[in-house]
């Protein structure tokens, strides 16, 4: 990420943009099913933490106390996914099987709240994004 970070800064013209946007390090995906007048909270997948996630947050804060690039903004910002049903719900488990963990009460509370859904795409997963916005710095600026 860190070398993605400077190719990036060598090709922005001054003063230039990078929108960076992954997964947060610490979130975890919480389950809702559209009932009657509301959304229904069932429950809370477990989420390993990604090292994946955790280097490329490292590798930004290396980026901006190098001197390549002043953050404007970071922000963490919630992403609604939603889905049909409940099959499609386990399509996305299998999808994320290695890094997240669907417990069978979970899949229990589901199913049970499923039988009063209302609406098309009534499955939710509440997601956490975090969010930076970078300029770029002049390299004589830099401090690297």
């Amino acid at each position: 990420m860190v070398d993605a970070l400077r190719d990036a800064w060598r090709v922005l013209r001054p003063r230039g943009f990078v929108v960076e946007l992954r997964p947060s390090v610490t979130y975890q995906p919480v389950i809702a099913i559209r009932q009657q007048h509301a959304w229904r909270t069932v429950g809370t997948v477990r989420r390993e933490v990604d090292e994946g996630i955790v280097g490329a947050r490292r590798a930004v804060r290396r980026a901006v106390n190098d001197g390549w690039f002043t953050r404007v903004v970071r922000r963490e910002i919630r992403w609604r996914s939603r889905y049909r049903d409940l099959a499609a719900l386990r399509r996305l488990a299998r999808e994320n099987a290695d890094g997240w963990t669907f417990a069978p009460d979970l899949w229990r509370r589901a199913a049970a709240a499923w039988r009063g859904h209302v609406g098309n795409d009534p499955v939710a997963v509440d997601r956490i994004y975090s969010l930076a916005v970078l300029r770029k710095r002049p390299r004589a600026r830099a401090s690297s």
